[in-house]
């Protein structure tokens, strides 16, 4: 999938998790879109393996709550955050023709329901007007 697209699904994600609307939402909400495109710094020869499985969740997760206590957040949300964005980027790669590696080290394997090409132009506009749909949702369902 398109970067643009990871961080307008990780933006949706965050408005369905009401995580825009709580003390110190905006940093949530960066973390969750920081987070939903950091698994392509595996970009090369181990795309897709070395930050595209679920074993990257524990680490993240532990520096997630170190960061907080360091930080004075509330360290749930921002563990959430984290795990939002990086589980939406995941999630979308598994749809890709191509998938994932959610097991790498351990097996190299691409797992994943490998619908469509990652670049596919529709299915890209696809996603990113939904999520911007559930964004308005959440804006004027927040305002009324």
């Amino acid at each position: 999938m398109k970067r643009v697209t990871h961080v307008f699904f990780a933006l949706a994600l965050t408005a369905v998790l009401n995580l825009w609307f709580l003390d110190q939402g905006v940093l949530y909400t960066f973390t969750v879109i920081v987070f939903s495109i950091a698994p392509d710094l595996d970009l090369g020869r181990y795309h897709r393996k070395l930050l595209h499985n679920i074993f990257m969740l524990l680490p993240l997760i532990i520096i997630s709550q170190l960061v907080s206590t360091y930080l004075g957040l509330r360290g749930h949300y921002l563990a959430l955050s984290v795990i939002t964005g990086w589980l939406s980027h995941v999630f979308l790669d598994s749809l890709t023709k191509k998938g994932v590696a959610l097991l790498y080290p351990f097996s190299g394997r691409f797992y994943g329901l490998k619908l469509f090409n990652s670049d596919s132009l529709v299915v890209n506009a696809l996603f990113i007007t939904i999520s911007l749909l559930v964004v308005t949702y959440r804006i004027v369902t927040f305002i009324a």
